[in-house]
């Protein structure tokens, strides 16, 4: 089996812009853009190769300062098609990358100033434990107690959670490869 890669994660491009009304909030500004390649973390961290986010990429580890550290060059962008700079990754996107499912509702994304709601977002995402992972350690931990039998129910309930931590369109796809395995 194959790791999961960041197009399992990704939000659509098109879909993103209709849900943000064509405003380009998650998006690097020229000035921004710019200036991130001019750091020299950037550089060290291996600019464009390296911090951008193919869809066949691995996705680091998210981290509370997400939303705050961008332009230092510490954190993985996802890259676009030009003329558009790369951008940050969306809230469900960084929900998805710790294996929250997408049932998992997030609050409403303020008209004004919605810079303050996906930071908070992030930071409450780089600080959690990723659900299908706590389910998982939860039969481990409670089989021996008599309360589950042989990790069934958790190796059931995580298996769900992350399937439903996959962007909609790769989650049949996946799905129909996993039975097939079974």
């Amino acid at each position: 089996t194959r790791a999961p890669r960041a197009r399992d994660v990704l939000e659509n491009e098109e879909e993103l812009m209709q849900e943000t009304d064509g405003e380009d909030i998650y998006g690097l500004s020229d000035e921004h853009f710019r200036s991130l390649k001019e750091s020299k973390k950037w550089a060290k961290r291996g600019g464009m190769t390296d911090t951008l986010v193919w869809e066949d990429k691995l996705c680091n580890t998210l981290v509370s300062h997400y939303g705050t550290s961008l332009g230092k060059g510490n954190s993985q962008l996802v890259a676009r098609q030009a003329p558009l700079n790369p951008r940050r990754f969306t809230p469900r996107e960084c929900a998805r990358l710790m294996g929250f499912p997408d049932s998992y509702r997030l609050t409403e994304r303020p008209k004004e100033n919605p810079s303050m709601w996906f930071r908070a977002l992030y930071k409450m995402f780089g600080n959690s434990v990723s659900p299908p992972l706590v389910a998982a350690l939860s039969d481990v931990l409670l089989e021996p107690l008599g309360l589950t039998s042989r990790g069934q129910s958790g190796q059931s309930a995580s298996l769900r959670l992350a399937l439903g931590a996959v962007a909609p369109q790769r989650r049949q796809q996946l799905r129909q490869q996993l039975h097939g395995s079974w």
